[in-house]
């Protein structure tokens, strides 16, 4: 599972898959026909459940930064100094107390 992106691309792209997989994986023949008499509809469930999970969260993304956008000067200029302020909170120097210890 965790070269799926990896072995499907093999799969994809090669013209001769299971030599390719062999190389790639270390795997044995066996290894790589059972890889290549996977169901591709599994395969494709695995990665469209991938790409959805990402869809969403590129959507929230641009939802936010639309309405950032739709904010007006004011507001921009609010939040950045937010985000400065929280930034340097994350890294402020170390107090004498904690830096003794």
């Amino acid at each position: 599972m965790l070269n799926i992106d990896r072995v499907i691309k093999v799969i994809r792209n090669a013209d001769e898959p299971k030599p390719e997989l062999i190389r790639a994986f270390k795997l044995s023949e066996r290894q790589a026909e059972d890889i290549l008499d996977l169901r591709l509809r599994q395969l494709a469930r695995l990665e469209a459940s991938r790409s959805s999970r990402n869809w969403r969260r590129l959507r929230k993304e641009q939802a936010a930064l639309q309405k950032l956008l739709g904010a007006g000067q004011a507001r921009c200029a609010k939040l950045v100094g937010k985000e400065f302020d929280d930034d340097a909170k994350n890294t402020a120097p170390l107090t004498r107390t904690r830096a003794a210890r």
